[in-house]
């Protein structure tokens, strides 16, 4: 099932995508032991980390997860990167941080920078009521803002119903105009702008936002304005069409492995898998990139970055951290370390991505296991292990 990221305990319901569906077709041998762990070479001549190494492969064998690629950025440097166990079990492969991994709900990022940058050319405002851009909506809908949406206090849904999975198994492509008109199905179950709750709903709707200002799919403008300027090649809307470089996603059932067939996935189901909640794919060095761009001007502006990692809507306030909900990130501050931070929890792939803001540090996991693996375990203890007192995070 779509399920989604995890922050930490606090956010574990977080879902990286709106549809609850049970994913279509898995294929291949089931596993109920993993195989040795594969550790590919480390990239660019960085001597290996026997700490980091023995603590990612041990991680592996407990969760039980096939692969892992790590990156460690410092100062929007690649400091280590390295693949561990196998991006397809069936062949061995072993994974690299150059293979593609679906992130999950580390999508909504991108939504909400490809809104930021229609704001900087003042084609959108982060107040304008939804209905400016989609035309008529629902009488519900009427004082939802862009902001709402990407805060996650639209007070929109968190999913849409599960009884869609049928349907969608036959219906085939669904078009812009028949999403939205799903999704005007579906009512606030919160005043907007009254409190936090995750919507991947809201972040469906606001791929189909993005596509009525620009006139062109949501992916393209990302593609074209975001990851060719940062020569993130790798980068894309989920392809099923096209899955040469791409990790093969696992799920957990019965205790086995199992491959999901992302080939044999029916159309209409592929519709929601593309969507603005967490329809993104690329490789954890590419996802670097990204990282590294975020202390320049080489995409958005640092007012517009700044804007993104404000606390908008709180989520969580403890004794010793407190959590909020930017645009599109996830904000904290444990122990004087503030971060940044978003997980991401698909049918048969779970990541996590952390960056620190002050210590100018970010740890990068993508592994090819649904939501029953816990890559923020891994993110977290890699980045105590290169910033002391980064965590634990309670």
């Amino acid at each position: 099932m779509f399920q989604i990221g995890r922050t930490h305990k606090l956010v574990r319901t977080l879902a990286a995508t709106g549809l609850l569906l049970l994913a279509a077709g898995c294929g291949g041998n089931n596993h109920s032991e993993p195989l040795p762990v594969a550790s590919t070479q480390v990239n660019n001549g960085q001597a290996a980390n026997v700490k980091v190494d023995d603590f990612v492969q041990s991680e592996l064998k407990r969760q039980n997860i096939p692969g892992l690629a790590l990156v460690v950025q410092q100062d929007g440097k690649v400091v280590y990167s390295k693949g561990y166990g196998y991006a397809n079990l069936e062949q061995a492969i072993p994974a690299t941080a150059e293979q593609r991994f679906q992130i999950g709900s580390i999508s909504k990022q991108f939504s909400a920078a490809a809104v930021m940058l229609l704001v900087e050319e003042g084609k959108m405002a982060l107040d304008d009521k939804i209905g400016r851009h989609l035309g008529a909506v629902p009488p519900e809908w009427d004082s939802i803002t862009v902001r709402h949406i990407l805060t996650h206090t639209s007070g929109l849904p968190r999913d849409l119903d599960p009884a869609l999975e049928a349907v969608a198994r036959v219906h085939g492509a669904y078009t812009t105009e028949q999403v939205l008109a799903i999704l005007k199905d579906y009512k606030p179950v919160t005043p907007p702008g009254a409190q936090y709750a995750y919507s991947n709903v809201g972040y469906q709707l606001m791929g189909v936002i993005i596509e009525k200002v620009t006139g062109s799919f949501y992916g393209d403008m990302i593609q074209n304005r975001i990851f060719k300027p940062l020569g993130m090649t790798t980068a894309r809307i989920i392809d099923f069409h096209d899955l040469s470089g791409t990790a093969t996603g696992y799920m957990m059932e019965d205790n086995k492995l199992k491959a999901l067939d992302m080939a044999r996935m029916p159309a209409g189901i592929q519709t929601y898998y593309r969507s603005g909640a967490g329809g993104i794919e690329m490789s954890a060095l590419d996802l670097a990139k990204w990282d590294a761009s975020l202390s320049t001007e080489k995409i958005l502006k640092k007012s517009s970055i700044d804007q993104m990692w404000a606390p908008g809507a709180l989520v969580e306030k403890g004794s010793n951290y407190t959590i909020s909900y930017g645009l599109g990130w996830v904000i904290s501050d444990f122990n004087g370390h503030p971060k940044v931070y978003h997980s991401g929890g698909m049918a048969a792939f779970s990541t996590d991505y952390l960056h620190y803001t002050n210590d100018k540090l970010t740890v990068i996991v993508l592994t090819n296991l649904g939501i029953v693996a816990d890559p923020e375990r891994i993110s977290r203890a890699v980045s105590e292990m290169y910033v002391p007192g980064t965590w634990p995070p309670k």
